[in-house]
């Protein structure tokens, strides 16, 4: 007996896993003394008596099997009714389905388990690179599910027999709303015998769990194969979630619709964009972060003096973001959301003689990392980050700073650096003389990529910038060397 690596990598979804070896031809086929998983997770098993083999003693044996929160319903989005408007056979016509409701695999169990469902499959997927097929899917709330195709071999090789083929994300890509997914290559294996069975259907775990947004999420896969010699008979995708969904099934080449309850006419319409911000009145002043003091921003390891950054050159794979979302001045302070204290102090001095009313509006970026090239949302509420003047505390709206993933084409990074604009209030207070602004993180991953602090007033404003690192000091025009002294 010897142990053989079969995968390096294979995923284990919380909760009940299940692993199986289908033997596919009889008179082959080894003897199995164990499965074997290395791991840093903490598995448990029921195991079973079978033909009087003692249970062999391990320490994570357990009576029952863990019956948390499973995945409660299975949905089956037929490929027959998918847009398949991108799918073109060797006739130029988009859209081909196939019936092979009366396919006979030659045993019965097969019959039984491998066939198609709703007696229809997308076929001549790879008669033509570049060919396509979209789900759109509507999900209640934001959710995780596990993807599944059933699929076959579509690689016809002659009358009565179907070639195999191994399908891999260069190949064969899958993209959940516009992001590629990863996973380890996938055998179709070939069948010989009646000329209209391809392949025995099959499904096949793509992912053990993928991001459903709020409103419409897009499933395509797409060839990229210019010979035929890859390319699956598509039946459907499944997906595995307690979410609710919905979707819009439309009829290809004469396919029936398949109502499996959760059809529906059309998705219902998303939530109008919000209007737009009016335009503040007054001056502009721009203070930017990395010019303000930053002595009390301290990183992970309790340390200060890299709590500003350089965003030059930052390019986002995309006009409208690399001109909407840059950073001013190049530069932002960073390592907020590190350490609860974290504090950002600007200094403000009103030339005024009287109070002076002002909006005051944060400019920021997400530094919320949640994976590789990934950013997650940071909901800011005054208890997570409080900002405060002469001492008082502004009350303000909460609002959402937008998590991102960096687009294949963007530069390393680029998804902490999307700023835009945040009103906090339009009620700010100036009083004349010097006014102390902070910006302060009071619960552990609050805090952002601050690039600055804008104030819009009729007031006369100006400050006395720092030098931080290597930061170039901005000039907008109202820097000056010290302030007035004060009787």
């Amino acid at each position: 007996m010897s142990d053989y690596t079969i995968s390096m990598r294979i995923q284990l979804k919380e909760g009940m896993n299940e692993i199986q070896m289908i033997l596919r031809a009889s008179g082959s086929g080894p003897n199995i003394d164990a499965l074997k998983l290395i791991t840093e997770a903490q598995l448990t098993w029921t195991p079973e008596v079978n033909g009087g083999a003692p249970i062999a003693t391990h320490e994570y044996n357990v009576d029952d099997v863990w019956q948390g929160d499973l995945p409660e319903t299975t949905y089956i989005f037929e490929a027959e009714n998918a847009d398949l408007s991108k799918c073109i056979p060797n006739s130029n016509e988009p859209g081909w389905t196939e019936w092979h409701g009366g396919d006979d695999h030659g045993d019965p169990v097969l019959n039984a388990t491998h066939r198609v469902s709703n007696d229809r499959i997308a076929s001549c997927f790879n008669h033509t690179d570049g060919n396509q097929i979209t789900w759109r899917i509507n999900c209640e709330g934001e959710a995780k599910a596990t993807l599944i195709f059933r699929m076959c071999s579509g690689v016809w090789k002659g009358t009565g027999e179907a070639g195999e083929c191994t399908l891999t994300p260069e190949n064969f890509e899958i993209k959940v709303n516009g992001v590629a997914i990863e996973y380890d290559p996938i055998l179709l294996e070939g069948r010989s015998g009646d000329a209209t069975v391809f392949g025995d259907m099959d499904d096949f775990v793509i992912a053990l769990e993928i991001d459903l947004k709020d409103g419409v999420n897009e499933i395509s896969v797409t060839l990229h194969c210019s010979d035929k010699s890859v390319g699956p008979n598509m039946d459907a995708l499944k997906l595995v979630t307690e979410a609710d969904l919905t979707w819009a099934p439309v009829s290809n080449n004469g396919s029936p619709i398949a109502d499996y309850g959760y059809n529906v006419a059309s998705f219902p319409e998303p939530d109008p964009e919000p209007e737009p911000p009016a335009e503040l009145e007054g001056k502009e002043y721009i203070f930017e972060a990395e010019n303000a003091d930053v002595s009390k921003v301290l990183n992970k390891a309790g340390e200060s003096g890299d709590a500003v950054e350089s965003w030059i050159g930052i390019d986002h794979g995309d006009e409208t973001l690399n001109e909407t979302s840059v950073c001013s001045n190049g530069w932002a302070a960073k390592n907020l959301n590190e350490q609860v204290g974290n504090q950002i102090t600007w200094v403000i001095y009103n030339n005024s003689e009287t109070e002076m009313t002002a909006s005051l509006v944060m400019r920021c970026a997400n530094g919320n990392w949640v994976a590789d090239d990934s950013t997650g949302d940071i909901n800011e509420t005054p208890e997570r980050l409080q900002f405060t003047i002469n001492g008082e505390v502004i009350d303000y709206a909460p609002f959402t700073v937008k998590g991102h993933t960096r687009l294949p084409e963007a530069s390393p990074n680029s998804q902490y650096g999307l700023f835009a604009d945040y009103l906090l209030t339009t009620e700010l207070v100036l009083k004349p003389g010097e006014n102390v602004i902070t910006m302060t993180v009071l619960v552990m991953g609050a805090g952002t990529n601050v690039d600055a602090l804008k104030i819009y007033t009729d007031a006369e404003l100006t400050w006395v910038p720092t030098q931080n690192n290597d930061a170039p000091i901005a000039d907008y025009g109202f820097n000056v060397a010290s302030f007035p002294e004060q009787a």
